[in-house]
C-alpha cells in the first residue's frame, strides 16, 4: 500500500432508520449512492452523526455488509 491521502468530497452519512428504530438498509445504501453519483468522492458512514452508538454490533454490520455490496 503506497501513501495515498484522503481526497475529495468525503460525507458523514446519516443512517435511514426504520419506523421500529432499526437500520433502514436498503434506504441508507439508495442515499450512499445518490451522493456517490452526485459528485461525492467518499463517505463516512456510522461515524460522525452518532449512529455507531445507537445501533447493536449486529445492525452495523449489516449495514457495512449493504453498503459494500
Amino acid at each position: 500500500m503506497t501513501g495515498s491521502k484522503l481526497k475529495g468530497v468525503i460525507a458523514a452519512i446519516a443512517t435511514a432508520v426504520g419506523p421500529d428504530g432499526a437500520p433502514d438498509c436498503a434506504r441508507s445504501v439508495a442515499l450512499a449512492r445518490h451522493l456517490l453519483a452526485n459528485g461525492c468522492d467518499g463517505l463516512n458512514v456510522l461515524g460522525t452523526t452518532g449512529e455507531a452508538t445507537s445501533f447493536s454490533l449486529s445492525q452495523r454490520m449489516g449495514l457495512m455488509s449493504a453498503y459494500h455490496a
